[in-house]
């Protein structure tokens, strides 16, 4: 799941502006929409198109990982060990998925285009994958989640949060949300 993450290069630290995530608690309602962001859509004709995406309409009965990265350079390294650690736990597309947010308000001026091709590359290599473009950084701050950073949150069939970090997985991180998330789905 390497071509997963999207490098590009910008790293700039700044606040987060939303409510901290609470274990417990749902995630915080999140859309995106425009011509050119938010749900990418694999057409027919192996093409990508976007669509308005908003996190209610999430289908219930899904255990989750979410993950929202800055399109920055540095983002793959910062959860490498969780993306080989999801890819080798090989679960479901049934009663699993992955949700990938991308924010792309710190690209550099050029970079945008790279970042989208990437993203639609991985689409297509991944179609179970839920992938969502935001341009302007609204999960960032609808999530209160630093700017810049890499955050993994593990949420129930319900869409409660039962776990989530930021800034980079070690080995054992990665395989301690792994052990969770095997719990979550085997759970009935």
């Amino acid at each position: 799941m390497r071509a997963l993450f999207i490098p590009v290069i910008l790293a700039v630290a700044s606040t987060a502006h939303g409510a901290p995530l609470r274990v417990g608690d749902g995630m915080p309602a999140l859309v995106v929409e425009g011509a050119e962001r938010g749900l990418l859509k694999l057409t027919d004709s192996d093409t990508i198109t976007y669509g308005r995406f908003d996190s209610r309409t999430l289908i219930p009965g899904k255990v989750r990982v979410i993950m929202q990265m800055a399109a920055r350079l540095g983002a793959e390294s910062d959860g490498q060990h969780l993306f080989d650690a999801l890819e080798g736990a090989n679960f479901g597309p049934s009663r699993f998925q992955v949700l990938v947010v991308v924010s792309a308000d710190d690209c550099l001026f050029g970079t945008c285009l790279f970042v989208r091709g990437q993203l639609a590359d991985n689409q297509r290599e991944r179609p179970t994958t839920a992938m969502v473009y935001d341009d302007t950084g609204r999960a960032r701050r609808v999530w209160g989640l630093p700017k810049g950073a890499f955050t993994a949150i593990i949420t129930d069939r319900r869409g409660r949060i039962v776990r989530w970090k930021t800034g980079k997985f070690s080995a054992s991180e990665a395989k301690a949300y792994v052990g969770v998330l095997r719990g979550l789905i085997a759970a009935d």
